[in-house]
């Protein structure tokens, strides 16, 4: 089960990438203000008889422009030495057309490169390796209210990996996603609710057989800041949890991550400079 949501993790990265194509990077990472720039310190957790104390993990700054567009994503280890950095370009409509990626010596690992159509929608993303050489190819199909209906992932050398289509409700809110195989053979659905605020409250995911795989279940504040999400395997047992604290202005001040006895693992904490 872990290595499915992981899975989904990362499909969801992909696809948010499309589909957030026309949002700045302030309101994909559900930023409020002018953020010039964030700073996220990552901690482990260690038992210390009744007491528990914290450990830096890692750290990380992105920086965006005055318009919200990120600019740069740096990362940094306990001891604070450069391990990576990512670079955005953007066109002169403010699309993002390309992402770098260095190591901590400054060396080129790779990029991301990004097509649009006339409408402003993503539909073509390229990874490519340090020599520029192609590592997979993403393309997606949109209707035409600019909903997401189709992703395919192909590899370098053109063949079909997968592929991933969505549905909507008459609103346009996202309600299904199913995933096939390059043989469209289906391997999984996932479905979402919603509260009377559109906010997203559920998700549960299926195998090709239609049984159950787990649950995401998110818990909000009036504000409709995501306070807690509360991950089930199949036989509701929970997996891990989530609890966020915000700041005045709607921003995450921390994060908590929890093993499934409710145990604190990991916290984060977040902080901000603006414009």
């Amino acid at each position: 089960m872990k290595k499915s949501l992981i899975g989904v993790l990362l499909l969801f990265l992909v696809a948010n990438a499309f589909s957030a194509m026309k949002k700045t990077g302030w309101e994909i990472e559900e930023l409020k203000g002018k953020v010039k720039e964030k700073l996220q310190i990552d901690y482990f957790i260690m038992k210390m008889g009744a007491e528990d104390a914290r450990g830096i993990k890692k750290k990380s700054v992105d920086k965006y422009d005055d318009k919200g567009n990120k600019l740069e994503g740096i990362s940094y280890d306990a001891n604070d030495d450069l391990t990576g950095k990512y670079t955005w370009k953007y066109d002169d409509k403010g699309n993002f057309i390309e992402r770098t990626g260095y190591n901590g010596k400054g060396d080129l690992t790779g990029a991301c490169l990004c097509k649009y159509d006339d409408k402003g929608n993503r539909i073509e993303q390229t990874v490519h390796n340090a020599k520029g050489d192609l590592i997979s190819k993403y393309v997606c199909k949109y209707d035409d209210k600019g909903n997401m209906l189709e992703l395919a992932s192909y590899n370098a050398k053109g063949d079909l990996k997968a592929k991933y289509l969505w549905k909507y409700d008459d609103k346009g809110v996202e309600t299904e996603k199913s995933d096939y195989n390059a043989n469209a053979e289906l391997t999984g659905r996932y479905l979402w609710k919603y509260d009377d605020k559109g906010n997203r409250v559920e998700q549960a995911g299926y195998n090709a057989k239609g049984d159950l795989t787990g649950k995401c279940l998110w818990k909000y504040d009036d504000k409709n800041n995501r306070l807690e999400e509360t991950d089930y395997d199949a036989n509701g047992n929970v997996l891990c949890k989530y609890i966020w604290k915000f700041d005045n202005q709607g921003n995450r001040l921390e994060k908590t991550t929890c093993d499934g006895k409710g145990v604190s693992t990991e916290i984060s904490t977040f902080s901000y400079k603006y414009y």
